[in-house]
C-alpha cells in the first residue's frame, strides 16, 4: 500500500515476505512474529524504494549512513521503520514552492507494548501535565512511537543517542503534537518546527514526524 499527499509526501506500508523466526510456544514473540534482521532491512529498503518511485524519484542503492539511516537521493528527505510483520517507508520530495523539510521520521509500535508506569521514564513532570490536557496521549506506547519518530526527524543523523525526556511533546489535539527538542537538548538548532502526527491503525500505533526548517 502506498499513499501520496500533495504530490510531495509518499507513505508506503509493505508486509514482509518469507517465514518468520520460530519463537517459544506461548511467548509474546509467538504472538508478534519477528523476521531475520536481513529480511527486515530488505523490507525497509523495499518500502522506501516504493515510496520514492511513487514520487517519481529513482531510489538508487539507499546505502546506510554512519548513523544507520538510509542515504536519501538528492532533493528528498526519507525515513523508514520495521516492526512485527510490516515495513514502512516515507519520502518527501522538495521543490521551489514546497516548504523546506529539515528532517522526516516514522515509527511503528504494537499497542500495549509498554506498561503505564513507563510514562515517567519517557516524560518530565511538566510534559505529563501538558499531556493530561489531552487524555488520548496518556498511552506510553503511543508516546514512545511519537518520540522515536521525532528523534529520527531531528537528532538521529547527528549521532546523538535517543533520550525520550529530551523530546517533550505538547498535544495539538487528539492526533497531533508539537515537539521541541531544542528546548531540552543542548547543541540542537532552534530554527525548526517539529510536528508529530500519531494514529492507531488496528493493533499498531503509527507516528510520522516532520521537522520544518
Amino acid at each position: 500500500m502506498c499513499e501520496l499527499a500533495g504530490g510531495r509526501l509518499a507513505v508506503c506500508v509493505l508486509p514482509f515476505g518469507g517465514p518468520p523466526l520460530k519463537a517459544p510456544a506461548g511467548s509474546r514473540a509467538e504472538a508478534v512474529p519477528t523476521w531475520p534482521r536481513a529480511a527486515e532491512r530488505a523490507g525497509g529498503r523495499r518500502a522506501l524504494s516504493t515510496a520514492l518511485r511513487a514520487l517519481g524519484v529513482a531510489p538508487g542503492d539507499l546505502a546506510r549512513t554512519v548513523s544507520g539511516a538510509p542515504r536519501a537521493p538528492a532533493g528528498t528527505v526519507v525515513s523508514l521503520t520495521h516492526r512485527g510483520r510490516y515495513a514502512v517507508g516515507v519520502a518527501w520530495r522538495g521543490g521551489a514552492t514546497a516548504p523546506r523539510l529539515a528532517g522526516l521520521g516514522v515509527d511503528l509500535e504494537l499497542h500495549d507494548q509498554l506498561p503505564p508506569r513507563a510514562m515517567r521514564l519517557l516524560c518530565t513532570e511538566e510534559e505529563l501535565a501538558a499531556l493530561r490536557r489531552e487524555p488520548s496521549w496518556l498511552d506510553p506506547t503511543r508516546v514512545f512511537a511519537a518520540k522515536e519518530a521525532a528523534y529520527k526527524a531531528t537528532s538521529a543523523r547527528s549521532g546523538r543517542s535517543f533520550r525520550p525526556r529530551a523530546l517533550p511533546l505538547v498535544p495539538l489535539g487528539p492526533r497531533a503534537a508539537a515537539c521541541s527538542p531544542s528546548a531540552a537538548t543542548p547543541g540542537t538548532t532552534t530554527d525548526r518546527t517539529v510536528c508529530v502526527v500519531s494514529t492507531q491503525v488496528g493493533e499498531w500505533w503509527t507516528a510520522l514526524s516532520l521537522a520544518l526548517a
